[in-house]
């Protein structure tokens, strides 16, 4: 059995840093309902792939869902405040322009 020198690093007990999150843009978000609208709910690595090129499928997957929790939130009351949620959905062509 080899014993482990006491200079060698157990990675597993190395902390791990957590990324800093950075909010989305208005222009992510408008990309991000130009890909909802035309792939649908649940095709969030299309959605990234495609339309909001700056993010990847884990992220556009979470601001889904705050999307339509603040969606029906803002069904049940009047929202006092503004946020990016509450951009309206655009019309979009049928060719998938990302620029």
């Amino acid at each position: 059995m080899k014993r482990k020198s006491k200079s060698m690093i157990d990675l597993n007990k190395v902390p791990k840093k957590r990324s800093v999150s950075v909010h989305w843009t208005e222009e992510e978000h408008r990309r991000f309902l130009k890909g909802l609208q035309a792939l649908g709910s649940g095709k969030w690595a299309g959605i990234a792939r495609d339309y909001v090129i700056t993010r990847n499928a884990t992220q556009v997957s979470t601001h889904a869902q705050k999307y339509f929790q603040h969606q029906a939130q803002n069904a049940q009351k009047q929202c006092t405040y503004s946020s990016i949620f509450d951009m309206p959905m655009p019309s979009i062509s049928t060719s998938a322009n990302t620029s």
